[in-house]
């Protein structure tokens, strides 16, 4: 498991102060950035000349409002890593309370020609110390 925080800012608001759903996303995302540059800080992950990582299914669901200023805290998951293909999940709490839940699917691919390609040790040991 993985562990970030993130305090809700206006912007990422809707005009009800609601945070706006599709920035579960961004914010996922900025912990999945996080997660990678702390655990295999030389590997370049998005700039890599060599690998791409793209997203090939996403999902979310959301059970509570998140207000702007309040504090949120994701936990990170591999719930699957097989060949060239995993899966991560993103709980998001605020108050020790399960607000949302994210869910992305990642395809490794050789960057010369876009074919699927076996996951990089580094990456696959990254995933399996967020094993669930």
């Amino acid at each position: 498991m993985y562990t970030y925080d993130h305090v809700v800012k206006f912007h990422e608001c809707d005009p009800a102060g609601i945070l706006f759903f599709g920035n579960v996303y961004f914010i996922a995302h900025d912990a999945y950035e996080k997660m990678i540059s702390s655990r295999i800080p030389n590997f370049h992950f998005f700039a890599n000349s060599e690998f791409a990582f793209p997203l090939i299914k996403s999902e979310a669901e959301y059970f509570h409002p998140v207000s702007a200023g309040q504090k949120i805290r994701l936990e990170l998951y591999s719930t699957a890593i097989s060949g060239s293909f995993y899966k991560i999940e993103y709980n998001f709490y605020c108050v020790d309370k399960l607000v949302a839940c994210v869910s992305t699917e990642h395809v490794c691919v050789k960057k010369e020609g876009f074919k699927k390609t076996n996951l990089p040790e580094e990456v696959k040991g990254l995933l399996l110390t967020i094993l669930k």
